[in-house]
């Protein structure tokens, strides 16, 4: 509580609040970090660097999904660039599938080639695939499990274009791969919170399942380049993957540009439940090189009230 002007002790303002917490997070880690504590610390860092575990001569590799580790192997999917020039310019990429050949993370690592390469002539995703996202379920295909593969793709090279999103499944990693017929179940012009006229694209979807619930985090551009995360879940409910989707937090992100330090919005959002049993969001700012981290006081997905 703080004192108002009265001498009535009053609720403090969220931001007071907060900046007490973090007061008191700092006296509580100073007091346990004693020397008998540091002594018990383990010699070994808890995250080391594993290298580069994908070497390709011939093409530069980029935007790994998450590595899943399924059966007795890990597998992730990854941007293929042949030409190895920055993806803004639509270099004619695909989506790679590349698996280790034991259960050891650090590998060796191999693989099998495509998963998702362009579509046919004259359609959204003719030119080239990028930026993939991908989750498996197995409960799902009656409980026999499915892959799903999410991509960003371009109609062509030319600019303007439009960058929309695209899914596909298998049931394995290894392929074939079957493109959805509700594809692009992401389009470019969805991005509604950027103004008449101002959406660009979107070009990246995460799937989580987070208490339960199944959804899939997709980052909208605008054009002033400003990259809002949105909260998507299937319209048949929480308990699939399946498109068409709806958003779950309304028409708007669920953090605005105007939250964050730069007015550019998030890159590479990443939502994930904490051991105090809310939700965190975590990106780096659009245009500049520092991070973000948000709370969700409520611990549901579902809920609005996202902080800094």
């Amino acid at each position: 509580f703080c004192h108002g002007g009265g001498g009535g002790a009053q609720l403090c303002p969220l931001k007071k609040r907060m900046l007490i917490w973090k007061r008191l997070l700092a006296i509580f880690v100073a007091a346990v970090s004693s020397t008998e504590c540091l002594a018990a610390t383990p010699a070994t860092p808890v995250l080391q660097d594993l290298g580069a575990i994908v070497k390709d001569p011939a093409a530069c590799v980029r935007d790994p999904t998450q590595v899943l580790f399924v059966g007795d192997r890990w597998h992730f999917w990854a941007t293929r660039n042949p030409a190895c020039t920055d993806r803004h310019s639509f270099p004619r990429a695909t989506v790679d599938h590349y698996f280790s050949t034991s259960a050891d993370i650090t590998g060796p690592w191999n693989t099998s080639g495509v998963a998702v390469g362009f579509g046919s002539v004259g359609t959204w995703d003719a030119w080239s695939v990028f930026t993939p996202g991908a989750i498996y379920d197995p409960n799902a295909a009656s409980g026999k499990g499915l892959w799903y593969l999410w991509y960003g793709a371009v109609a062509n090279g030319g600019r303007p274009t439009r960058e929309s999103i695209g899914l596909a499944t298998a049931s394995s990693p290894f392929g074939p791969w079957t493109r959805s017929p509700h594809n692009p179940v992401f389009l470019g012009n969805a991005t509604e919170w950027c103004g008449a006229g101002a959406s660009a694209r979107v070009d990246e979807a995460e799937a989580y399942v987070v208490n339960e619930r199944k959804f899939v985090l997709v980052k909208g551009v605008c054009q002033n380049f400003t990259a809002l995360p949105s909260v998507w879940e299937s319209v048949a409910g929480p308990d699939t993957f399946d498109p068409p989707y709806a958003t779950v937090v309304g028409a708007a992100p669920i953090v605005s540009a105007a939250a964050t330090p730069v007015h550019k919005g998030f890159e590479q959002a990443r939502i994930f439940p904490g051991p105090d049993g809310l939700l965190h969001l975590t990106g780096h700012n659009h245009g500049a090189n520092t991070a973000s981290h948000f709370v969700s006081f409520s611990g549901d997905i579902r809920a609005k009230g996202w902080h800094e």
